[in-house]
């Protein structure tokens, strides 16, 4: 393995966050990398700061020094993170099954369009054309939509378990 595919793709030195100059702060001091292919968890309490760290993450918020190193993790954030924010506001928002897949299906479709075809990024291998062709980005979306229905159901049970057992408690 190259030095560079053991390098860390996402690192946080010093990390503090606050959203106004003078307010409290969220995340304080984060030193953090995550390698590629690397799994965490984050947990706490309501306030503590998990969906500001993740915006950081994401880069939908800056602050000290973050860096993204790896293409490919910037392919998942854009593609599969798409799909699993849109699949968490849609299913908070919407009682409608369909509502929330198609929703879904449209944020991974978008994502993936992006990366291939504004990036130029050979997402989807050599095979599919980098070239706007009506046919690909109609696969896609035929893709998206399958994906989606199927992350949708996994999070409806998942969801429905984790409700059930919180109420065994």
């Amino acid at each position: 393995m190259s030095a560079a595919a053991r390098s860390p793709s996402i690192v946080f030195e010093n990390v503090s966050f606050r959203y106004s100059e003078h307010g409290e702060w969220i995340v304080r001091v984060i030193d953090i990398s995550i390698a590629p292919g690397e799994w965490i968890s984050i947990v706490g309490g309501y306030g503590s700061g998990k969906s500001t760290f993740v915006k950081l993450v994401n880069g939908l918020l800056t602050a000290g020094t973050v860096g993204v190193t790896a293409e490919e993790d910037i392919a998942f954030g854009v593609t599969t993170g798409s799909l699993g924010l849109a699949l968490g506001f849609s299913i908070a928002h919407s009682k409608n099954r369909i509502q929330v897949v198609l929703f879904a299906a449209l944020a991974l479709w978008a994502g993936i369009a992006m990366v291939l075809y504004a990036f130029r990024f050979p997402l989807l291998g050599p095979s599919v054309p980098q070239s706007f062709d009506i046919a690909s980005v109609m696969y896609i979306f035929l893709f998206s939509l399958l994906y989606s229905a199927i992350w949708t159901e996994l999070s409806l049970r998942l969801l429905a378990r984790l409700r059930k057992s919180a109420h065994g408690l």
